[in-house]
């Protein structure tokens, strides 16, 4: 729950948040920092799971990477090759305000150890080797498509005839 309520705090991108520096990262983020509604109503946990459920449905593919590493671009163009529906979400978390609060709170949600991390419906799915494995075996396509992520096929290019010879 509380990465997806994460997640959902940093996409919004009308709010531009970013997480306080008083952050413990290794102690649960306050919930009050990420959710805008009173979490001791009656109704607060239903309310959180309906963010959370949005958050993936909306975002079922949320990227965290670093803006020069080979990795995260690599994993990138991996991402880039497919006409995804919705895009992937990418973090450059080394261009964030929040960096040093966020990314060994991505560690200690995600038990990853560095970045990059991809996130499909909420869950981490390997290493860049492992991503690219499923790339090529084709599982990567299908498990963005159980993710709910539309692939959309390239359009065909209309075949211009041959001038008649006379």
């Amino acid at each position: 729950m509380e990465l997806g309520a994460l997640v959902a705090f940093i996409t919004d991108r009308a709010a531009g948040n970013a997480l306080p520096s008083t952050i413990n990262p290794q102690q649960q983020i306050p919930a009050d920092v990420m959710l805008d509604f009173d979490t001791r109503s009656d109704f607060a946990q239903l309310e959180v799971d309906d963010l959370v459920q949005d958050t993936w449905m909306r975002n079922p593919i949320v990227i965290f990477s670093k803006i020069h590493s080979p990795q995260g671009r690599d994993l990138k163009k991996i991402f880039a090759s497919y006409k995804l529906n919705p895009a992937p979400v990418i973090f450059e978390i080394d261009q964030r305000e929040d960096a040093v609060v966020l990314e060994p709170v991505l560690y200690r949600l995600i038990e990853e150890t560095s970045l990059p991390i991809v996130l499909l419906g909420g869950r981490s799915i390997g290493s860049p080797a492992d991503i690219a494995k499923l790339h090529e075996s084709g599982d990567l396509e299908r498990a963005m498509k159980s993710a709910g992520v539309t692939i959309v096929p390239p359009k065909k290019k209309m075949a211009i005839p041959a001038p008649k010879l006379k």
